[in-house]
């Protein structure tokens, strides 16, 4: 005769997951947990709009789903899963967390930016980003003394020349300026080093032809 031994592993249900977060990053979604036991893992699904899930991964602490694209919403769900050898056991399913993937990178500052007394007014003139199709535009910031804190000047500027006729003679001024990208959150970047200028005894001139800016509402 022949005998066939089977085993039966007694292997319990996980739990509902605990700790279930979905946090965005540049074009990336990270999904995290709260720690399992030795004998789990966590298994991820997603689905784009109102599609159906699918499994991406099973994960030990957390995942990075870097398959996604900007402007589109997906849904992820998470359960853990008990592996004994070759079984798994599947905990109930967490709730689903629903994201929108945007650009969240701002570009980089411009490296410079240079500010002259002219008998017109204070010209400024800053590091051109033309090189990066990204770059929708620019803020400009003033700070009017040195204990004073830094206003941005009217909107956003599409050149890379501003002269400030509103500065009256006697005051320590300082600039800088930040970059604003296309994307749909317009990303402001950090801002340039500054620059600074004592506006002196010369009057300024109201008669000025300003550089052209736009105001999107930002």
């Amino acid at each position: 005769s022949t005998w066939r031994e089977t085993v039966v592993w007694s292997t319990p249900q996980p739990g509902r997951l605990v700790g279930f977060a979905a946090n965005i990053e540049d074009k990336a979604v990270r999904l995290s947990w709260s720690a399992l036991g030795s004998d789990e893992k966590v298994e991820v699904q997603r689905r784009a709009a109102q599609g159906s899930y699918a499994t991406l991964e099973f994960a030990q602490s957390q995942f990075l789903d870097t398959s996604v694209s900007y402007g589109q919403k997906y849904g992820y769900r998470a359960r853990a899963v008990r592996i004994k050898n070759n079984t798994r056991v599947p905990g109930p399913w967490s709730d689903q967390i629903e994201v929108a993937v945007e650009d969240v990178n701002p570009p980089r500052p411009p490296s410079f930016i240079e500010v002259a007394l002219t008998p017109l007014g204070l010209r400024l003139n800053w590091e051109s980003l033309k090189d990066d199709p990204t770059v929708l535009g620019y803020f400009l910031y003033r700070r009017l003394g040195s204990d004073g804190t830094f206003k941005r000047l009217g909107g956003l500027l599409t050149d890379t020349v501003f002269i400030d006729h509103h500065v009256a003679p006697g005051q320590r001024v300082s600039y800088r300026v930040t970059a604003v990208d296309n994307s749909p959150g317009h990303n402001e970047s950090l801002p340039s080093p500054e620059a600074h200028l004592y506006s002196g005894d010369v009057e300024p001139s109201e008669e000025i032809e300003r550089p052209p800016f736009e105001d999107p509402g930002l």
